[in-house]
């Protein structure tokens, strides 16, 4: 999936955040974020509660094995759940202890 718009500002603690909710641009068939039901033109308002305008939206925190994505499509709100990426989920792992 591709998302992107708005502007880049940043807040008064320096964080970056874009001024406009971002809208997803391409979603690859097969993908977990097309088996989530995202569609081009879904503007992205939230995930896992982080405001869809955070510069990092899609990271993986506490252990999560999915997000829940607020959107919003032809003027109604609704949520979808998608599952993290494999490959986040195996990124995120601590590397195997040595062995001795």
């Amino acid at each position: 999936m591709l998302y992107g718009g708005g502007t880049l500002e940043f807040l008064p603690n320096g964080q970056p955040r874009l001024s406009e909710y971002p809208s997803v641009s391409r979603v690859d068939s097969g993908s977990v974020s097309a088996a989530a039901g995202l569609k081009v033109g879904d503007v992205l308002l939230s995930v896992n509660g982080r405001d869809g305008r955070e510069a990092r939206l899609f990271r993986r925190e506490h252990g999560e094995t999915r997000w829940i994505i607020r959107i919003r499509r032809d003027g109604e709100e609704k949520e979808l759940a998608m599952e993290v990426p494999p490959s986040m989920l195996s990124a995120s792992r601590p590397p195997p202890a040595p062995r001795r």
